[in-house]
């Protein structure tokens, strides 16, 4: 008896309904589960304590059952490899910690500070008022931009994700800080904590993750309670390890990757694969594959390096059509007279996902949306994963 009894994905399904139903506090109170510290079960873009899911499943799994307790279940390992048998994400708790730091645009000019310093690859300082014992090198920082006055200004919120690197101190503001402080705001320097924050990723004015998405987005209710919402005055915040998960998640969802050099290649490689045949296209690719190493490039984002040729053979493989089953979307044709179609990676590149024909999927624009978005992600994705390993290996 134990977690061996959970054999199916619909007692764990159960388990998270009535987690969203209860809500965390409540959830773990009732099973006396405490916090993940480990591992977190992630599941249409939300994260859940593990262990305490995997403990109620097992009341959904057996008749009559109660929920195992902690005593019962010896560890994260195990709870972590039955849940991802059944098909289920398991994330790591980051060991790091996530803060929010905040400035206003009536006080400091810091969407200029963040460019100016980005673009010359420098470090920026910040003040530390709370928290100057708990926060280290390697932290996370959310950098939170206050509303403004003016009739212009950008919207609040998440305006740029930082690297701690060096320890809390008595470090000298920056010269570029120093310069872009509104009259009768500036900082004072004496006896001042502050940190080097390096700039991982800057959100241009439509990217930013707004406040207002936050407090009202039903995909992610836990955020509305973090102090930054709730009691907005001061500069640095923590973040709870789950509301952490979620906001990095949001943040990736918010920022779209472009690098221009790159996609005119793809543009320019995909025109050249319109005179080539499928033998010639799967030729070329089986030549430059590199044991299936999937490449990424960092500019101000991470940005995964897709294969053209892998695009191109999974459409014509498909003969341009969506390939979930029994699927009805009306097709519209494009310029150049082809039947309209996106290509999705079933095990996405982030997740270390490889970029090759076996890992994609021909969808219609609908299914490409639900397979990402849709109540029925989870089915789409193992009736793709199911169809792909039906098929034959190429030789």
């Amino acid at each position: 008896m134990g977690i061996s009894e959970i054999t199916s994905r619909e007692p764990v399904l159960q388990a998270i309904k009535e987690f969203d139903q209860l809500g965390r506090e409540q959830f773990l109170e009732t099973h006396n589960f405490g916090k993940a510290n480990k591992y977190m079960l992630e599941y249409k873009g939300r994260y859940y304590d593990s262990k305490a899911i995997i403990g109620v499943a097992y009341k959904y799994a057996v008749d009559g059952a109660l929920p195992l307790g902690t005593k019962e279940l010896y560890g994260g390992e195990q709870v972590k490899k039955r849940l991802e048998s059944l098909g289920f994400k398991v994330a790591t708790v980051a060991k790091n910690k996530t803060w929010i730091f905040q400035s206003s645009p009536d006080y400091f000019e810091i969407r200029k500070y963040l460019e100016e310093s980005l673009a010359k690859q420098q470090e920026i300082t910040w003040k530390v008022s709370h928290f100057a014992d708990k926060i280290i090198k390697g932290d996370n920082v959310f950098i939170w931009q206050a509303k403004g006055k003016s009739k212009n200004a950008e919207p609040s919120g998440i305006v740029a994700l930082c690297k701690v690197v060096s320890a809390v101190g008595n470090i000298e503001e920056d010269a570029l800080s120093k310069t872009l402080w509104k009259p009768n705001h500036e900082q004072s320097s004496e006896d001042t904590k502050r940190v080097r924050l390096e700039i991982k990723m800057l959100a241009s004015t439509s990217q930013i993750l707004t406040s207002d998405y936050l407090k009202n987005a039903e995909d992610a209710k836990t955020l509305r309670n973090m102090s930054i919402i709730k009691s907005p005055q001061g500069t640095n915040f923590k973040v709870n390890h789950e509301d952490a998960a979620l906001l990095h998640h949001l943040w990736n969802l918010s920022i779209c990757p472009l690098e221009t050099d790159y996609y005119k290649t793809i543009e320019s490689q995909a025109q050249d694969n319109e005179n080539r045949s499928l033998d010639e296209i799967e030729q070329r690719y089986e030549a430059n594959r590199k044991n299936n190493e999937t490449s990424s490039t960092t500019t101000t984002i991470r940005v995964f390096k897709r294969n053209q040729d892998v695009v191109d053979i999974r459409k014509r493989r498909a003969n341009y059509q969506c390939e979930v089953l029994g699927c009805t979307n009306k097709p519209f044709k494009t310029a150049t007279n082809k039947w309209y179609c996106e290509v999705h990676h079933i095990i996405p590149l982030s997740e270390d996902g490889l970029d090759c024909p076996e890992n994609t999927a021909c969808l219609c624009p609908t299914h490409h949306k639900e397979i990402h978005y849709g109540k029925n992600a989870d089915q789409l994705k193992e009736q793709l994963q199911q169809l792909r390993d039906n098929e034959k290996e190429p030789s």
